[in-house]
């Protein structure tokens, strides 16, 4: 199923916008703190567990949770 931007629900855009922003800093590269921080993000909630850290991509992600 597609989802729509009318479908779009407010905590998935808020996650994906975050899992976006984590992206884009572990690029930069992240300090031993921030690297800590980020896997208790995506151990907090199911949803924040994407292929990133597996060398899948935020946009492979992203896709499958739009399909």
């Amino acid at each position: 199923m597609n989802s729509s931007p009318t479908d779009s629900n407010p905590l998935d855009d808020a996650i994906e916008t975050a899992a976006a922003e984590w992206l884009i800093e572990r690029e930069d590269g992240f300090t031993p703190g921030r690297a800590a921080q980020f896997a208790a993000w995506r151990a907090a909630d199911s949803r924040h567990d994407f292929h990133g850290e597996s060398g899948g991509s935020f946009g492979s992600w992203l896709f499958e949770r739009h399909s």
